[in-house]
């Protein structure tokens, strides 16, 4: 090191104390908001892990041994933390070097798993193993999410759309491993009875995982492939993670009827347990349609979001087994008031997918597919600008036009009525009776009559108990 040199870049390090103590530090001046001062350092062994700058650390250290300089003037800047949880550690790390130098993260969960495997500290190799059952399910030829992760090397596609930090974090908050408490780690129904044994942990977890998810890669074949394509949802990030909460619910109901925590069961007994009520899931996704999928992947990708999803998948249990109410599903189905709605859901989804398609349709034939002209030239610039949010928010999941609203279809209609007057036609859902306009003045004019927008905007799009807008088949 050349004298009076300085590191530029913080090096960061994350205090473990005795039982979680802050350290202890005297202050000796102040400067501004800032005080200056002495820290004093846990006496512990290995009390500081390095989250990031460990290059920079061991070059220096090896320039000081190397030259035997005895007057050390240079300045290590210093980021600590104190006390962090190993998950918290985990992200800071994952964070620094996959955002700031773009290294991949499928690389730094393996890096992270290899580093705290077996680790002293439960926490740490509690993440640890979650790290490597994400990576295993990608590496591993038998399971059902063999190379659909995004690891170093290989790049997004619509079937490789899963990342290995998402598995990991649906792992985590589901809980299906286990739950980390006070310095342990609670058995989760994929684990065994013994935390500790994280080799047989990771083989239990990783037998139950494959033949799960191996119900819906199997009788769902053409769907699972799709991945994040148009029209797929179960083999992607969200999907995935929802899956993971409805397993877990599916596990404490079976602990409810059969008095036994699966962790005391072999792998292949708790994956027999769990199937029946993944096959009533199947059942209902095998005679879905895709708007029923679009609207799964419509509701979002926060960790409130996916639990809303996967409520919505276990209503669909709940309908073959009755018993099976899960904390918070009773609570979802009285928020959406299925039993009212149910029919009103399914005939708007129905509207939307037949709008969608006819309009569509109607647009690549006028304007052409070629550079999306039908895009560009079909659909106003504000509905387009609003797709294209919603599209890049959702990490360009699907296609653009995917995140057309049914409310969107009075602008496009508007704009484009010349294409699309001869199939438009007004209808109320709540009385079953038609408000139907004569023919001859539905097709006349360049614009659409006004008590057509006046009852589609008075409908209260979104209440489909008041939809006012019905496109009949061709």
């Amino acid at each position: 090191m050349e004298e009076s040199s300085r590191q530029t870049t913080n090096i960061v390090i994350n205090f473990k104390t005795r039982k979680g103590k802050p350290l202890k530090f005297d202050g000796r001046e102040k400067v501004g908001e800032e005080e200056v001062g002495i820290l004093h350092l846990p006496a512990k062994f290995a009390c500081a892990w390095v989250i990031d700058g460990q290059h920079r650390l061991y070059g220096y250290a090896y320039a000081r041994s190397a030259d035997g300089f005895k007057e050390d003037s240079t300045v290590l800047p210093i980021l600590a933390y104190d006390n962090l949880s190993a998950e918290k550690e985990m992200n800071l790390f994952i964070d620094i070097n996959s955002k700031q130098v773009k290294v991949n993260t499928g690389l730094l969960v393996e890096l992270y798993s290899d580093l705290h495997w077996r680790s002293s500290d439960s926490e740490e190799a509690f993440s640890a193993l979650l790290a490597r059952i994400a990576s295993r399910l990608n590496s591993d030829a038998t399971s059902p999410l063999h190379e659909r992760m995004v690891v170093t090397g290989k790049r997004k596609t619509p079937t490789r759309c899963i990342t290995q930090t998402s598995v990991q974090a649906g792992l985590s908050v589901s809980k299906l491993l286990g739950t980390p408490s006070k310095g342990d780690i609670l058995p989760g129904p994929l684990s065994t009875s013994s935390c500790e044994d994280y080799e047989k942990n990771l083989k239990k977890s990783m037998y139950v995982l494959s033949e799960c998810l191996g119900v819906f890669s199997m009788e769902l074949k053409e769907h699972w492939r799709l991945g994040d394509a148009p029209g797929g949802y179960l083999c992607t990030n969200n999907g995935i993670r929802a899956l993971f909460h409805v397993l877990r619910d599916v596990s404490e109901h079976v602990r409810q009827i059969e008095g036994t925590d699966l962790c005391f069961l072999d792998a292949s007994s708790t994956a027999e347990a769990l199937r029946p009520y993944l096959m009533a899931l199947v059942d209902y996704f095998k005679q879905a349609s895709t708007q029923d999928f679009q609207a799964f992947r419509r509701t979002g990708s926060s960790l409130a979001a996916v639990r809303n999803q996967a409520y919505g998948m276990e209503a669909h249990i709940s309908t073959a087994f009755p018993d099976f109410l899960p904390a918070g599903l009773k609570a979802y189905l009285g928020s959406r008031d299925v039993k009212g709605t149910t029919e009103a859901d399914a005939k708007l989804r129905k509207i939307h997918e037949r709008l969608f398609n006819y309009v569509v349709e109607t647009l690549k034939n006028h304007f052409g597919s070629q550079d999306k002209a039908w895009w560009t030239k079909g659909i106003p610039l504000k509905i387009r600008q609003q797709c294209t949010n919603e599209w890049e928010a959702n990490n360009r999941t699907g296609e653009e036009e995917e995140n057309l609203y049914l409310i969107n279809y009075i602008d496009i209609c508007q704009e484009n009525w010349n294409l699309v007057k001869v199939k438009m036609r007004p209808f109320s859902l709540k009385r079953g009776t038609a408000h139907t306009l004569q023919p001859s003045s539905v097709s006349s004019g360049t614009e659409p009559p006004k008590q057509w927008i006046t009852q589609f905007r008075q409908s209260g799009i979104g209440q489909t108990e008041s939809l006012w807008v019905e496109f009949p088949l061709p």
